[in-house]
């Protein structure tokens, strides 16, 4: 986990000092699938996407039940840290979803 977090953050730096490029719509509709719950999984990615790099690190060992301990091992910061950040996560994703 730590390799990969180091990883994503590296890269997340990068493209900050490199020149941005313009992404390919990810509105592309490959499967004209009009089921509600791919829609609200949709819409959780995007709010996640919209999320500090760091917190964007922490929401996928959250999703996979790591216990708090595990999550501050792995990410490097304190228990409380952890459980501090998670919350604000939350209510950060509670807010959007207000937008």
């Amino acid at each position: 986990w730590r390799v990969s977090l180091n990883t994503c953050t590296n890269q997340e730096r990068k493209k900050k000092r490199s020149v941005q490029t313009v992404p390919l719509s990810v509105d592309i509709d490959l499967y004209n699938d009009t089921d509600t719950h791919s829609k609200q999984i949709q819409q959780l990615y995007d709010r996640i996407n919209r999320l500090d790099v760091f917190d964007r690190a922490i929401i996928p060992l959250w999703l996979e039940n790591m216990s708090y301990q595990d999550i501050a091992n792995v990410v490097g910061i304190s228990l409380p840290a952890v459980t501090t950040r998670l919350f604000r996560i939350k209510e950060q994703l509670k807010a959007m979803s207000n937008d």
